[in-house]
């Protein structure tokens, strides 16, 4: 039992890791095999054995692809993190307890049952654990099939769908690998061609920039420190655009009426260039971390107020029952901004942008909302400076990429370090700055695509996948009744 806990603990460990950095995503189709001691536990162990090590595994899984947040405090966020990180772990784990408990009910079904029981549960456990109120949607296991051609099926489903196809595909070759030798055989070399295939066809290098109209990308840091500002203003006083739309990301610059908003008023007006800029705007709703759009002339056109919020960084969630559980001097010196109300977009010469911030760009229904309001080239506004060199930045990266795939819409990615630059319909960057450098550049934004996803969003995959695990669950009969002769 302490080898199953131990074994179990390393290969969510591998996950996270394989989740969670640059080098590794390539290879992050071997994620699914991390699933391999679990299935053991599913298949042959007691009901609190397979609980505890699904919850094993999903900490260890979180730690290393979260690390950033769970074990990497900085400075500007205090000691307080550490607790509230850890209350956010708990609760992640909740779902995949769930998954476990109910997983031992199917120990004893037939293979094809199995398989499919364990995929949907799995499936329909992380749609929650990313999608809750305290929900971290980074290091699911879905993300693996990024960089694989079979990411082309999120376009019907979204993640759920992805998530899907990895874990019945690793429930499919654990029960190959129990079965005949055959079987074994076909089963590894087809997942050893698979990982070659996404190691080499699906590694092609990353161009830094690529000249053209459409996309003025800035990084040069966080725009409210010192002096940044003034980067900005002058590096967009130089700016030559043709019909396109610059981007600055996001930041904590106060855009309420006062001497910055006047002075960046002035520079889009100097330029003719519309753009986006993030900071903090108050209204009659709640303080917001927004991305505010200033038209050619100058004229403010509005505001996008970020929706999904960061739990403990920029809310706390549950306000009643973190009374209790978290120290009221953690609670006051936390944030608390309001959440915007809904999707926004705006014109910029051929373009319909939809505005997105940092973490919204790991959701795809919050892109989908957008595409859905008219949206055919999405910005994400992002600070990623405070993740140092963790592995934060990837993520976001990964999670975009994926959004990009599943709306069909091309996104424009602004960094205050990077990654920065514009994602493709494919997921692939068309154009990109080099990472923690201060830098510009003007990128081509190539066209969108219509999917399936955009018309029918992540209902019909989930249900879909329900309606499977009740057929795994319920044995069909056909009653047949005696005739009288």
């Amino acid at each position: 039992m302490i080898a199953l806990v131990a074994v179990t603990l390393l290969c969510g460990a591998a996950c996270g890791a394989l989740l969670g950095a640059q080098w590794a995503a390539p290879f992050a189709v071997v994620t699914p095999l991390t699933l391999f001691p679990l299935f053991y536990a599913y298949r042959f162990k007691r009901r609190s054995i397979c609980v505890w090590l699904t919850v094993a595994y999903t900490a260890a899984q979180l730690l290393v692809g979260l690390r950033w947040v769970y074990l990497g405090a900085v400075a500007h966020q205090g000691p307080g993190v550490y607790y509230t990180s850890a209350i956010a772990l708990l609760y992640e784990c909740i779902p995949c307890a769930l998954v476990g408990f109910a997983a031992s009910f199917f120990a004893k079904r037939s293979a094809w049952r199995w398989c499919v029981a364990i995929a949907s549960l799995w499936t329909l456990g992380e749609y929650w654990r990313a999608n809750s109120s305290l929900g971290v949607p980074y290091v699911q296991v879905g993300h693996a099939l990024v960089d694989t051609p079979f990411v082309a099926i999120a376009r019907i489903g979204g993640t759920e769908i992805l998530t899907f196809a990895c874990v019945l595909a690793a429930a499919a070759l654990f029960e190959a690998s129990r079965g005949a030798l055959r079987w074994r055989v076909f089963g590894w070399t087809l997942c050893v061609a698979v990982i070659l295939l996404c190691a080499v066809a699906f590694d092609k290098p990353i161009p830094v920039t690529k000249p053209g109209f459409g996309a003025a990308v800035f990084q040069f840091g966080q725009v409210g420190a010192a002096g940044n500002l003034q980067k900005y203003l002058a590096s967009f006083q130089r700016l030559q655009l043709g019909r396109g739309f610059a981007v600055w990301p996001e930041s904590d610059l106060n855009l309420g009426p006062g001497t910055t908003l006047k002075t960046i008023r002035a520079a889009v007006r100097a330029r003719g260039i519309p753009l986006l800029a993030g900071g903090i705007v108050t209204d009659a709703t709640g303080t917001h971390d927004a991305l505010m759009f200033f038209g050619s002339d100058g004229r403010i056109g509005g505001y996008y107020a970020k929706r999904h919020l960061v739990p403990f960084g920029e809310y706390v969630p549950l306000p009643a029952l973190a009374h209790y559980l978290i120290p009221v001097a953690l609670t006051r010196s936390l944030p608390n901004l309001s959440p915007g109300l809904g999707p926004t977009t705006f014109v910029a010469g051929n373009h319909i942008v939809g505005p997105l911030i940092c973490y919204d760009a790991s959701f795809p229904a919050l892109a989908r909302d957008e595409v859905v309001a008219g949206a055919n080239v999405l910005v994400a506004a992002t600070n990623d400076a405070w993740f140092a060199h963790a592995p934060g930045p990837w993520e976001l990266e990964q999670s975009a990429r994926l959004v990009a795939i599943e709306t069909g819409t091309p996104m424009v990615l602004a960094g205050t370090v990077g990654p920065s630059g514009v994602i493709g319909a494919d997921g692939r960057w068309t154009g990109r700055l080099p990472v923690r450098s201060s830098a510009r550049a003007v990128f081509t934004v190539p066209p969108a695509r219509a999917t399936l996803y955009d018309a029918f969003g992540d209902a019909p995959p989930l249900v879909a996948i329900a309606f499977l695990l009740l057929l795994a669950a319920t044995e069909w009969r056909r009653v047949r009744r005696c005739q009288p002769e």
